[in-house]
């Protein structure tokens, strides 16, 4: 089969440019989509972790304050009750 050149680089290209679109078609193209799929999947998982870290931080933060005004709380109730028993002498002698 002698086919003019021109004839035959067109058909050459036109048989290349099948062969790329259904490579595209069939493997690249479904890359794309799960590659997406995985983004979107990433980026929700990201904001929650985020979420979750903040309010863990919050929550570190609250525990931290009530650690600092417990030592003073029980302190006073220590003081108070000394204050209010005999001295510390529960049996009345010196």
């Amino acid at each position: 089969m002698n086919l003019p050149k021109s004839t035959e680089n067109t058909t050459k290209q036109q048989l290349l440019t099948e062969i790329l679109l259904g490579l595209k078609e069939k493997f690249i193209q479904p890359l794309v989509n799960e590659n997406k799929r995985l983004a979107v999947a990433i980026n929700q998982k990201t904001e929650k972790d985020d979420k979750i870290l903040q309010e863990l931080i919050e929550r570190v933060d609250r525990l931290e304050k009530k650690l600092e005004e417990n030592p003073v709380t029980v302190l006073s109730a220590i003081r108070d009750a000394i204050n209010q028993s005999n001295g510390g002498k529960e049996d009345g002698s010196n």
